[in-house]
């Protein structure tokens, strides 16, 4: 069974910082744990029992140990595989893996999501995420919650965001590829969603589609997605300060005006910016353009 000597540190420190960063325009600070709780703990190779939880004796399944959790705990997974039918996260926990490499979350068989986090106030960190292109990586519904620092690969989509009313999401510091549909895919009727820093590349439909009231999406890498993102909510959202590199087209915008499209980098895109259909009160300027076909258009 895995001994890792400096994981209470790193989870204690992990916790004791990790507060989510309110980047999107307007959005307040969100209500995440501020109390420390007690650290429950799975490992795969734990077979044969006995299970409570503790380092000594910690959970088989993931599940296992959300299900004993208790609002501002922290679940922590060591490195392993780990088949799940479903994760449902419907506590506000910290559900840390030991490292984003090796702490895998897998489903080849099932049409369900591989995580779905339906309280507010979660954390989820360090995970890598596959689903054979069957559903789902993550489904979020929830609100005040911070998905940072995972593998999200495989799946049909990799992340969906949908039905938050308050928002305060953000997603961040994670690589979202070679899923078959979407990277992340933002349903209608969402608020407040902070997109940054991510990278998002060889996803075989839309690196992002779907953009909400008060989102923001800077600072992401965007490569070799048919396009990187395709907008196609309300008005003012600030798309800044992403890179963009051989995708089919940067950012597709389909008859929708209001979009603040400044300081990303476009090289070597079939089209750099597309509107179409209108959009002549959208703000796309401050931008470089290298060695696409066609430019902003």
């Amino acid at each position: 069974m895995k001994r890792k000597g400096l994981a209470v540190g790193i989870i204690l420190l992990f916790v004791g910082t990790c507060i989510i960063p309110s980047t999107a325009q307007n959005i307040e600070k969100p209500s995440q744990p501020t109390s420390v709780g007690k650290t429950i703990y799975v490992d795969d190779d734990n077979t044969e029992g006995p299970w409570d939880g503790t380092i000594e004796h910690p959970y088989l399944y993931i599940q296992w140990g959300i299900d004993a959790a208790e609002n501002g705990d922290t679940v922590f997974v060591f490195n392993g595989i780990y088949w799940h039918k479903e994760i449902t996260v419907d506590k506000s926990i910290f559900l840390i893996g030991e490292d984003k490499n090796n702490t895998i979350i897998i489903d080849s068989y099932f049409a369900t999501p591989l995580v779905s986090i339906t309280a507010d106030g979660v954390t989820m960190k360090g995970f890598k995420l596959l689903n054979n292109e069957q559903y789902f990586g993550i489904i979020l519904c929830s609100d005040n919650n911070l998905i940072m620092n995972n593998i999200v690969a495989d799946c049909r989509i990799g992340i969906e965001i949908i039905n938050v009313d308050v928002g305060n999401n953000t997603i961040s510091d994670n690589i979202i590829e070679s899923n078959s549909e979407f990277g992340i895919w933002i349903v209608s009727d969402c608020k407040s969603i902070a997109i940054k820093d991510n990278i998002i590349r060889f996803n075989g439909g839309y690196g992002i589609l779907g953009s909400t009231y008060n989102t923001m999406i800077c600072g992401n890498y965007f490569e070799n997605n048919s396009i990187g993102i395709a907008p196609n909510g309300p008005l003012e959202t600030p798309i800044c300060d992403n890179i963009f590199v051989n995708n089919g087209y940067g950012i597709h915008i389909g008859g929708l005006i209001g979009f603040n499209v400044t300081r990303n980098s476009f090289q070597n895109n079939n089209y750099g910016v597309f509107v179409i259909c209108g959009g002549e009160g959208n703000n796309i300027k401050s931008n470089n353009f290298r060695n696409n076909t066609y430019g902003a258009q």
